[in-house]
């Protein structure tokens, strides 16, 4: 698993509340994805590989996630790897546009700690990817989607959105929360129609009044893979050193 794969957790920890009356489905992805923009924050979280029921791997990151004043940039992510110890010297930053167009992403390399340009690097498709986890305006145009159900899912009042992808035709299912826009379970299946993955939210906490997830698991079916991720230190508008969010020896203006 590449630390890039875990920016996108950020999707899963804001949203917006509205009414849930007459929505069409590209509405509710639109609030999943439109969190507390504006509102700095960072939490810290451990993701436990099993394989086959054994364990693979345990690896700890700090995500710090930073919305710029008067900017062309909506927001940086900085990621900072904890553990395992001879990966502390890897860190990634992404920078997304206002304007939707390709974010640019960079990380420090293992052992020799050189600068390396990610924004064109494919992820591995061998390991879990984050981005099973994003919601974008991108992502929201390139499938069709449409409400499939309104049931009740952990004692909570859900959407089920069913989101066909328009070139694969692979389908993602996913369960938010009428009151809160809120993600808490996403099935993927192949085009023809095989189950291939399921992401559930566990336990949920409160800051503010904003619902964020303890805990998240990932079943990759096809490859008898689980992984286990265990969010903590969640902290709302921290005390940030700005010069931490800005890859040395790179200009980003």
């Amino acid at each position: 698993m590449t630390i890039k794969k875990l920016v996108i957790l950020n999707y899963l920890l804001f949203f917006s509340c509205a009414f849930a009356s007459e929505l069409s489905a590209d509405d509710i992805l639109i609030k999943v994805m439109d969190r507390m923009k504006g509102v700095d924050y960072s939490f810290e979280v451990s993701i436990k590989k099993q394989k086959k029921g054994k364990l693979d791997k345990n690896q700890i990151y700090k995500f710090s996630l930073l919305y710029p004043v008067q900017s062309r940039f909506s927001n940086i992510s900085y990621i900072q790897t904890l553990a395992p110890k001879n990966l502390q010297d890897v860190k990634f930053w992404e920078y997304k546009f206002k304007d939707g167009s390709q974010p640019k992403r960079w990380m420090t390399m293992p052992v020799t700690g050189k600068l390396k340009d990610m924004t064109d690097k494919k992820p591995n498709k061998s390991e879990f990817n984050f981005s099973d986890l994003e919601i974008s305006l991108q992502i929201i145009n390139d499938s069709n989607n449409k409400i499939i159900d309104n049931v009740q899912f952990n004692k909570r009042d859900v959407f089920v959105v069913e989101s066909i992808d328009k070139r694969s035709k692979e389908v993602k299912k996913i369960w938010i929360d009428k009151n809160e826009f809120f993600v808490l379970k996403s099935e993927f299946y192949t085009k023809s129609g095989r189950k291939s993955k399921v992401i559930k939210v566990g336990d949920l906490s409160k800051i503010n009044n904003i619902i964020f997830p303890k805990s998240i698991e990932i079943k990759d079916l096809r490859r008898k893979t689980k992984y286990n991720l265990e969010i903590y230190n969640f902290e709302l508008k921290p005390d940030y050193n700005l010069n931490e969010f800005y890859p040395i020896g790179i200009k980003v203006d």
